[in-house]
């Protein structure tokens, strides 16, 4: 499943960090194709990430 981190986000299906900041749920997709799974790291910002580790993402 990937999920997007976005900016200015105004609606309520999502996991807000900072001000309108957080994860998209509506623009999520699910990839079941292995060809266009990558090996590569995502990096992201320390602080988005500590914001979303606090977060019950269940």
């Amino acid at each position: 499943m990937l999920f997007l981190i976005r900016h200015n986000i105004n609606h309520k299906y999502s996991i807000k960090t900072f001000n309108n900041q957080g994860l998209d749920f509506t623009k999520a997709v699910i990839i079941i194709d292995k060809a266009f799974i990558s090996e590569k790291n995502v990096y992201i910002e320390q602080e988005e990430y500590e914001e979303l580790s606090t977060k019950n993402l269940l």
